[in-house]
């Protein structure tokens, strides 16, 4: 899956710090990005704690969703790119978030290092990309029982999917009273 051989896997601790250097090193390079959205009515001392305390969070928050969104979507930053710049105006915040995602993934590759997201994403691609493979996952595992339905995401559903193949024993159990998740990831409760 062109891994390096001694990849790291990172925890959601360190994925978080990762993009929050991002997120910051993109507001540092766009200082007055957000500054027509700010209240005008705001007095400089209020305006300047938005500006330190609140804007990086918000980015940050921002940039979480975005890249889980992109990544469950399988977009890469090139993809990405192709597609803003197909775009018939201007999207700032797309923008801002393909900046952000694509230091992210440049962080991530240059520690030898995969993230949550990425582990769903390439376990499709291999699953895709390799029918043998898929073959023998098939024979090996007849029966799929998936607990907590309500939390997979898009991409886990397709995995499970393709593991049960057309014919498949797949059952599915959830209860979207339950959905913790969606907040988290990008599940949805009502799939």
């Amino acid at each position: 899956m062109g891994l390096e051989d001694r990849f790291a896997i990172l925890d959601e601790h360190e994925a978080d710090f990762i993009r929050k250097e991002a997120a910051t090193t993109w507001l540092r390079a766009n200082p007055d990005a957000f500054f027509d959205l700010l209240d005008l009515d705001l007095d400089e001392g209020k305006r300047d704690w938005v500006q330190r305390q609140q804007l990086p969070d918000l980015v940050t928050g921002i940039a979480l969703a975005f890249i889980r969104s992109a990544k469950d979507n399988r977009l890469t930053p090139q993809k990405l790119q192709e597609l803003l710049a197909a775009a018939p105006a201007p999207l700032p915040l797309a923008e801002m978030g393909l900046a952000i995602y694509t230091d992210y993934q440049r962080a991530l590759t240059y520690r030898g290092a995969v993230d949550f997201d990425d582990l769903i994403r390439l376990a499709i691609d291999l699953l895709e990309n390799d029918p043998e493979f898929l073959e023998r996952l098939r024979y090996r595992w007849p029966y799929i029982l998936e607990d907590e339905a309500q939390d997979s995401s898009k991409l886990q559903e397709q995995i499970l999917r393709l593991l049960a193949g057309p014919q498949g024993n797949w059952v599915r159990v959830g209860d979207p009273n339950q959905a913790i998740f969606e907040t988290f990831t990008t599940a949805s409760p009502s799939t």
